[in-house]
């Protein structure tokens, strides 16, 4: 994710942070994860199948201290039954390129959307889910979701919550 990408998605995403529960679903190095503790998260549940990532993911808590506040699950981020209790103020959704661009990785995209409107996020919480430009249409989006999308280049990032 671009640098421009992710400083505007925190400042959108910002009253969701002070003192929030996060979810990152496709972490990866943990840098959006790790961002929201920066910002005033109080903690960060990340979810990555890679174990590599992952070894890469708790080096990067431990450099900056954040154990305590830093759950890592390995697994599948898109099955629900895995994210723990909820509920969590902000979901971060960033799911590989390759995977949200095939039929079969977007619609279990979709499923986890639908999954996390009907569960684990708080009432007045907020899903930011990052994909690459024309991968989604509002026709995409669950019902039950009103969304925002912000376009920067090749990518977009739609900001949803439940109506």
């Amino acid at each position: 994710m671009l640098a421009m990408v992710r400083e505007s998605m925190f400042q959108i995403a910002g009253p969701w942070l002070d003192g929030g529960r996060v979810l990152d679903l496709f972490s990866g190095s943990g840098s959006l994860g790790l961002e929201a503790l920066s910002r005033g998260a109080a903690s960060v549940r990340f979810f990555e199948i890679s174990r590599e990532a992952r070894e890469t993911l708790e080096q990067n808590i431990a450099l900056l201290g954040g154990g305590e506040r830093c759950t890592v699950v390995a697994g599948d981020a898109v099955e629900p039954g895995l994210w723990g209790p909820g509920p969590f103020d902000l979901v971060l959704l960033d799911p590989p390129f390759p995977m949200i661009r095939a039929t079969d990785g977007r619609t279990k995209v979709l499923a986890a959307l639908e999954a996390l409107a009907a569960g684990p996020l708080e009432e007045e919480g907020l899903i930011v889910l990052h994909v690459p430009r024309g991968a989604l249409t509002p026709a995409n989006i669950p019902a039950d979701l009103a969304h925002t999308v912000r376009e920067h280049g090749d990518q977009a990032v739609w900001y949803l919550q439940r109506r």
